[in-house]
């Protein structure tokens, strides 16, 4: 009986033990979870504020996400856009002739 008694204490003790390494694993897995929690909002919150300098520039979310594509070449931007009016006005066959000729 003795023998039995004295097995179930070394158990008792080699429990204690798994349960106080596992009981670190967590709490060393936690702390590493915050951590990857807290990376990803920040990430988060860049990709916004990138997103957002990409409406300041008229972009529409089609280009926004040829972007974050990082196809850049092409992103149609509101100012290469000719437009007709401007054409218009800078081809030399529309400008007028000087009523003086």
């Amino acid at each position: 009986m003795m023998e039995f008694e004295e097995e179930l204490k070394e158990e008792k003790e080699s429990k204690a033990e798994e349960l106080k390494a596992t009981e670190e694993q967590y709490v060393e897995l936690f702390k590493h979870e915050e951590t990857v929690s807290q990376a990803f909002r920040e990430i988060k919150t860049e990709r916004d504020l990138l997103v957002q300098s990409y409406r300041y520039f008229w972009l529409t979310s089609a280009n926004i996400d040829l972007g974050q594509a990082g196809r850049y070449k092409e992103i149609v931007f509101a100012l290469d856009v000719k437009d007709k009016l401007v054409e218009d006005v800078i081809s030399p066959g529309n400008v007028p002739a000087s009523q003086t000729d």
